[in-house]
């Protein structure tokens, strides 16, 4: 029988040593590196492509994708409603603050970014608006395209989304000649 006891007293040590190193110690680090991710997910020169590739959709016309798209795109954490416009193959994201009241080159980087996501992943979509309180910004498919000269569906691939795409945005003046070249800035906002 002391035998026996000893073998459940054993068993219980080694489950509750077991049960401290997960909760106070797996547990935490696990949810640190997925907040982490969750984090980097909010940079354009962090964000992962990949994690968007599920959304890509033939349609604009698929709200509830479209809007899963731009919700797991940089900037997500931004409070914002869709408005799609099928007749023109438009969507308008409206914010709800200010763009002054985010990092100007954080919010150009992010806007090119989620502008090229959604016309690589959404095949009929032709202009991608976002409105912020104080201005709005359109931006055209074939403008997009033109800036890469590539065409969308090779952009699809994540080595070449990375070096196309991601990766140039950390050079300011290539982020600074996007704009001028590419987005019409629309004053007033929503």
């Amino acid at each position: 029988m002391k035998n026996k006891n000893a073998w459940i007293v054993i068993l219980f040590l080694a489950g509750a040593i077991t049960l401290a190193i997960v909760e106070g110690y797996l547990k935490p680090q696990a949810e640190a590196k997925e907040e982490q991710y969750r984090m980097e997910q909010q940079h354009p020169l962090t964000h992962d492509f990949e994690s968007v590739l599920p959304y890509k959709h033939k349609y604009m016309g698929s709200a509830g994708n479209l809007g899963n798209l731009n919700y797991h795109l940089p900037l997500s954490d931004v409070p914002k409603t869709f408005q799609l416009f099928p007749e023109e193959y438009k969507v308008e994201l409206i914010c709800e603050q200010d763009a002054a009241s985010i990092d100007e080159r954080l919010l150009q980087q992010a806007l090119l970014y989620n502008a090229t996501a959604n016309f690589v992943l959404i095949d009929n979509l032709q202009t991608y608006q976002i409105s912020f309180t104080d201005v709005a910004y359109a931006i055209s498919r074939d403008s997009v395209e033109k800036w890469y000269g590539v065409s969308f569906a090779a952009l699809q691939k994540k080595e070449q989304w990375n070096q196309i795409v991601r990766d140039p945005l950390a050079d300011p003046g290539y982020v600074e000649r996007f704009f001028a070249q590419v987005v019409k800035k629309i004053d007033g906002g929503a």
